[in-house]
């Protein structure tokens, strides 16, 4: 897998645990919304029902592990991208050229910012962003390393 395939991926699975997150907490709203509406009122439970609230526990730890397992994916590969960009490094660049690009990449793949708030807070244009951004990736594509410093 090259890097920035890895870059790529992180959007991808913040996504996925913001949908199970999205899916679990419906799940735990379905849950705790067995009961009355009105003070003393009576509600009669069929056997069906509670066989529906067993399974929609029973769902939703099994989207929690999930959830879990996937954030911890994320982790990982999260800091196996910020030692990618920590490690970036061109001679023939300036100091604060490089600060720039670690910044946008740092912001972009890390912080999930998008690419109008990057520029903003970066005091750049957008065109000049994605030209940074394209000099990070390919800087990114001619490392050999990945593993994170430790």
């Amino acid at each position: 897998m090259s890097n920035t395939k890895l870059l790529y991926e992180l959007p991808k699975l913040r996504c996925q645990i913001r949908i199970l997150q999205s899916q679990i907490d419906d799940l735990r709203l379905q849950a705790e919304c067995v009961g009355s509406i009105r003070p003393k009122e009576h509600v009669q439970t069929s056997p069906d029902l509670s066989a529906r609230f067993e399974d929609t526990i029973a769902e939703r730890a099994e989207l929690e592990e999930k959830h879990r397992e996937l954030c911890e994916v994320y982790y990982e590969k999260a800091e196996i991208v910020q030692a990618m960009i920590t490690r970036l490094h061109d001679p023939e660049l300036d100091a604060e050229k490089m600060y720039r690009i670690r910044m946008i990449l740092t912001l972009r793949y890390i912080f999930d910012q998008d690419w109008k708030h990057i520029a903003i807070q970066m005091g750049t244009s957008l065109r000049h962003t994605h030209r940074l951004k394209s000099l990070g990736l390919d800087m990114i594509d001619a490392l050999d390393d990945v593993t994170p410093i430790c």
